[in-house]
């Protein structure tokens, strides 16, 4: 997928890290060179929701589960020792061991490999990253870049600054920048949408009992070795509802 969306020459020497996180903060710094602004990092969990909550495997459990069995992420999680935390919004929240080496991972990149771009994490559930934070309708404000400054933490600022950050410095109106900030959401948004395209043609697949295309192999990834037809569409059909998602977003 990486591949159909940016040039293979620039994702290269993937580092193994062992967090979904880690991984894809690496990856965003072979292609953009910032600011970054990091959401959905969370390395916490709240009571009777785990850290994987809503990903596809997550479904494809909860499918499974019955009243005498939860589901093997629950069983998996009640395996470490949960402790009481606070999150990037003040709130109380549970981690552990392996979840906390993880958050430990990416303050490092963020302190070394990051050190010299303007980084920024949504509030929420999470722990903290060590980084400004800012809420999620400033969050959004940003991406739109319609005035070229927005209501975000300063670099150097702590967790909960509310300070303006000034973001001319980036981007300003009417600049060949801005336009091609504004050409890459295009791009973005047509990519989405090709995508989608390709999980409606596998959908249909799946009922005429066609070949599926190839650019769908990962909606397989966290299932067991040969899959069922149905548990294929399901997966099919979820992450067909995530890209529609993500496509009202842009």
């Amino acid at each position: 997928m990486l591949n159909r969306a940016y040039p293979a020459d620039k994702i290269t020497n993937i580092n193994p890290l062992g967090s979904v996180g880690p991984t894809t903060l690496q990856i965003a710094g072979m292609l953009f060179s910032g600011p970054f602004l990091l959401a959905g990092l969370d390395f916490a969990y709240l009571h009777d929701q785990t850290h994987a909550h809503n990903t596809a495997p997550d479904l494809f459990e909860r499918l499974r589960q019955n009243r005498f069995s939860r589901s093997l992420w629950y069983q998996r999680a009640a395996a470490r020792d949960p402790k009481k935390t606070k999150s990037r919004d003040g709130s109380t929240v549970y981690t552990d061991l392996v979840l906390e080496k993880y958050q430990l991972v990416l303050k490092n990149q963020l302190s070394h490999a990051f050190a010299d771009r303007k980084c920024f994490s949504i509030a929420g559930k999470g722990l903290p990253l060590g980084i400004p934070c800012c809420n999620p309708a400033d969050f959004f404000s940003l991406i739109s870049i319609e005035d070229g400054s927005s209501k975000l933490p300063g670099p150097g600022t702590n967790e909960r600054a509310n300070n303006i950050w000034d973001f001319s410095s980036t981007v300003t109106p009417g600049t060949e920048v801005q336009t091609a900030s504004k050409k890459s959401l295009f791009q973005i948004k047509e990519f989405i949408e090709n995508e989608l395209a390709v999980l409606e043609t596998a959908i249909k697949a799946i009922k005429d009992g066609s070949p599926l295309p190839a650019e769908v192999d990962y909606v397989t990834f966290g299932l067991p070795a040969n899959p069922s037809q149905q548990k294929i569409d399901i997966m099919l059909r979820y992450y067909a509802d995530r890209w529609r998602l993500l496509a009202t977003r842009i």
